[in-house]
C-alpha cells in the first residue's frame, strides 16, 4: 500500500488541477509523450494535452475519486484503474473509470497513459454527450 502512495496522490491532483482549470498543473502530471484518450478521441504528448485543457470550457464541476486498484508491474511502472463521480449543480451529473498506465521518471510518478470511459450521464448534465471532444466542445472548437 505504502508503495502506491505517490500514484494515488497523482490521481487526486489529477481530479484538482482539472476541477480548478490549472492547465499547467494538470500537464505537468503527463510524461512527454503522455496520451489522454476516450474511445473516441486522443490528445497526445504534454504540450498537446496542455493546449487542449486551456481551450476547455470552464464548468463548475468536482472530480470525486472513488475505488482505485494499483498494481505495480516493475520498479518504474504501474497500471491502475479508479472509478470516479462528477458533481455538478444538478447534482452527479456523469460517472466512470479511469485506466491509467504510470511511469516513474526523475523520482516522481506520471501518467503515461490515461483513458476515461464515460459509464453514465444525467439526461440533464451540464456537459453535451461526452463524444463531442476532450473536456467538451469548446476544445474541439
Amino acid at each position: 500500500m505504502a508503495g502506491t502512495l505517490p500514484i494515488r496522490d497523482l490521481i487526486a491532483r489529477y481530479a484538482f488541477a482539472r476541477d480548478s482549470g490549472d492547465v499547467e498543473a494538470f500537464a505537468s502530471m503527463f510524461c512527454e509523450e503522455g496520451v489522454l484518450r476516450t474511445k473516441l478521441w486522443a490528445v497526445s504528448g504534454r504540450s498537446a494535452i496542455r493546449e487542449a485543457l486551456a481551450k476547455a470550457a470552464t464548468r463548475a464541476v468536482r472530480h470525486h475519486i472513488t475505488t482505485s486498484l494499483i498494481e505495480p508491474t516493475g520498479p518504474d511502472a504501474a497500471t491502475g484503474t479508479t472509478y470516479f463521480m462528477a458533481i455538478s449543480n444538478i447534482g452527479l451529473d456523469h460517472a466512470g473509470r479511469y485506466s491509467d498506465s504510470f511511469v516513474r521518471r526523475d523520482g516522481g510518478w506520471l501518467f503515461l497513459e490515461r483513458v476515461v470511459e464515460i459509464e453514465w450521464q444525467a439526461e440533464n448534465s451540464i456537459w453535451p454527450p461526452m463524444t463531442e471532444g476532450p473536456f467538451g466542445p469548446a476544445a474541439s472548437a
